[in-house]
């Protein structure tokens, strides 16, 4: 469990920079995403789950009750849906922002293309997804004191 703690805090932190970076620096290389307005809301969007996500897993790792938990078929499971998560995340996030800049370039036709309203849209429909598969991993992989009580409660009871 460890290591999918890590993992979770390692992935976050990556995404974090690489988002962070082409927010700021794609602009000035020709991607039609307009500087500071555009920018910056993209960043606004994506960047408080990305620090959210770091920010639980930091705090669950330097403070939570070290359980000494075997690694089981079920962390294997979540440590594969972690990967596999993160990785559509990038793929598809990846796709979107390449469709953007593709359809505001001067290859893309002049009636047509994306807006920052539907690159936002598209971003945040993504961001919904990894939020809802990361959220269900993080409160397996970082139990509480109360929830891990109550899991052997319910062991003894069953």
């Amino acid at each position: 469990m460890h290591r999918f703690r890590m993992r979770l805090i390692l992935l976050t932190t990556i995404y974090t920079g690489a988002i962070g970076i082409f927010c700021l620096i794609s602009p000035f290389l020709g991607y039609p995403l307009k500087f500071p307005e555009e920018s910056i809301k993209v960043l606004q969007l994506i960047l408080p789950v990305f620090i959210g996500f770091l920010v639980a897993g930091v705090r669950f790792y330097t403070t939570s009750v070290v359980f000494n938990e075997p690694l089981t078929q079920r962390v294997r499971v979540l440590f594969k849906l972690l990967n596999w998560s993160f990785s559509l995340f990038a793929v598809l996030t990846c796709s979107v922002f390449l469709a953007f800049g593709l359809s505001g370039s001067r290859f893309a036709e002049a009636r047509g293309g994306m807006d920052i309203n539907d690159l936002m849209l598209l971003i945040s429909l993504l961001l919904t997804l990894l939020t809802g598969t990361v959220g269900a991993m993080v409160s397996f992989a970082f139990p509480t004191t109360q929830s891990s009580n109550l899991k052997g409660k319910e062991s003894q009871e069953g």
